[in-house]
């Protein structure tokens, strides 16, 4: 009969470091507030403030046809993009020096909605209220 001790050595672990394979963004509860305008403008960062026209215009996102429009005061779930500043709400017309210009300028945070085919703009006037904009506390 041939008994072959075992040796005995410490318990050992062994650590992996956890990996994602996907990243899992904040979603965001927000509400559409915007006054009246007629057009929606998204800053593109090449000049602060509302640009209207030139080289340094900033991106049309919406334009009502001139009909006057204002946000929809609902709140919308699943916005993925941090809420702040990030575009305008205007209104234009005629200059008394020719040509056009901007008023009633809107300071927004503006986000578009997916719909199906489609989507929708929104925005909201200020996204640092938490009565307006705030974290999904159920997103996943």
């Amino acid at each position: 009969m041939n008994i072959q001790k075992e040796k005995w050595g410490s318990p050992r672990i062994e650590v992996q470091r956890f990996t994602p394979q996907e990243f899992i963004t904040a979603c965001y509860v927000v509400k559409c507030n915007v006054k009246s305008f007629n057009y929606m403008y998204m800053e593109n960062g090449k000049q602060p403030g509302l640009q209207i026209s030139g080289e340094n215009a900033d991106d049309l996102k919406f334009d009502t046809g001139g009909v006057s429009y204002h946000g929809c005061d609902k709140f919308h779930k699943g916005v993925n993009k941090n809420p702040s500043i990030n575009g305008y709400a205007c209104k234009i017309g005629p200059s008394w020096l020719g040509g056009t210009h901007a008023y009633n300028i809107q300071n927004i945070f503006l986000w578009e909605q997916a719909l199906g085919a489609d989507s929708d703009w929104h925005g909201c006037t200020d996204p640092t209220n938490p009565n307006f904009a705030y974290t999904n506390p159920n997103a996943s």
